[in-house]
């Protein structure tokens, strides 16, 4: 056997060794996408979030998920930002915003598409949004993981770090609004009339995960072993919090329904952008 075959034999088997996990978060198949994005005035900012591949639309063409107010800066003074998007660990490469981020109509969800170019047109794996939710860690626990956006100035165009969190547990409902980013109502599984009383006040049914979220987080997937995506991130218990002294390390997570539910409510505004390009 020749020096070439060898080595994509042992290249092969170390692959197979890989989890699916480590497969998909490793290679161009990846659907991780940082987002960054800088404000030069009237002050120089850094904000850092993630999003996730959901839809390969054509050629270069990918629909990205990510929470609302990951792209707040952007959305409020698109003319004093630059705006960043990273995917491809192995081949990192700066992905090109086509049009506008299309927002929820739901103005309480955090939720934000945006339709973007990969001009590497690499064979990416989108994270599929289902009607169905993943079931609850109520009475179980598990391994989930999520992802924060490291990125360096000076680094490549992507820099993610992917978390591994076994022993994960649902901790009760989590409600939340966009408009109300430091309030959140962590409510137990069994007081169904307070989780009533809140979603008729329009507050957003979440998921709160027993899991590390810290900042540049916001708009990672929750997925597990499988593949299977639980929701989104769309907030965190920080040290030295209030909430933190409460639950001590927990996730909000939007779950996979409710990004399903906005991908139909933005389906219009998408195909017009679509037929524009």
């Amino acid at each position: 056997m020749g020096m070439k075959s060898r080595l994509k034999k042992e290249a092969k088997k170390r692959l197979d060794n890989l989890s699916k996990v480590e497969r998909l978060v490793s290679g161009e198949r990846n659907p991780l996408v940082g987002i960054t994005i800088a404000i030069t005035k009237p002050e120089p900012r850094l904000f850092r979030g993630m999003g996730f591949i959901t839809e390969r639309l054509g050629k270069e063409l990918r629909l990205v998920a990510t929470a609302r107010h990951v792209l707040q800066p952007l959305l409020e003074n698109s003319s004093s930002c630059v705006l960043r998007l990273g995917i491809n660990p192995a081949r990192p490469t700066s992905m090109l915003l086509v049009g506008q981020p299309i927002e929820d109509s739901d103005p309480e969800t955090d939720i934000a598409f945006f339709l973007a170019r990969d001009p590497t047109n690499a064979p990416t794996q989108p994270f599929s949004l289902k009607t169905e939710d993943a079931p609850s860690l109520r009475d179980t626990k598990g391994t989930l993981y999520n992802a924060q956006n490291c990125w360096s100035l000076l680094g490549p165009p992507y820099g993610a770090e992917v978390s591994r969190q076994s022993e994960v547990s649902e901790l009760g409902r989590a409600y939340c609004k966009l408009s109300l980013p430091h309030h959140t109502h962590a409510v137990p599984f069994d007081d169904l009339e307070l989780q009533a009383k809140l979603r008729e006040e329009d507050w957003i049914e979440c998921r709160l995960l027993q899991m590390i979220s810290r900042a540049a987080f916001s708009g990672s997937p929750v997925f597990d072993d499988e593949l299977r995506l639980y929701g989104m991130t769309v907030r965190g218990t920080e040290p030295r919090s209030s909430n933190y002294e409460r639950w001590g390390d927990a996730l909000v997570c939007l779950p996979t329904s409710q990004l399903f539910a906005a991908r139909q409510r933005i389906d219009s505004r998408l195909q017009q952008l679509l037929c524009n390009l």
